[in-house]
């Protein structure tokens, strides 16, 4: 399936289904920031081109189901393999802790989002 590039319109709309958007604009584009998973969820560097970032094409179905992967900029831990990895040294049993991705963020400030969660180090 060829790679969907979502207008900035498409994806405010699909998001705003599941979570609140917060929109930064600039003289010539706009960023996309979503509570859910506490990322930047679009970058448009004009306003009428496609998003920079990457989405899948099935968004909204992953938005529902309350998948962590919903493309954009996220937060990701270093080294990651310690922490996504059942057994990381053969790079085995990936895994994201659903408390860290998507979350339970919420918004408590312009661009400030707050959540609590422990992860395990293998």
């Amino acid at each position: 399936m060829p790679h969907k590039f979502f207008s900035q319109d498409e994806l405010r709309e699909t998001a705003e289904k599941y979570t609140k958007v917060i929109t930064t604009d600039s003289d010539t584009g706009c960023m996309l920031f979503s509570e859910y998973g506490a990322r930047l969820l679009g970058l448009f560097p004009k306003m009428d081109e496609a998003n920079v970032l990457w989405n899948p094409h099935d968004l909204d179905k992953r938005f529902s189901q309350s998948h962590w992967c919903v493309g954009g900029e996220r937060l990701w831990l270093s080294p990651e393999r310690d922490y996504y990895y059942e057994n990381p040294r053969d790079f085995e049993g990936h895994h994201v802790a659903p408390a860290m991705d998507p979350g339970n963020y919420r918004l408590s400030g312009t661009l400030s989002f707050e959540n609590a969660f422990s992860i395990l180090n293998y």
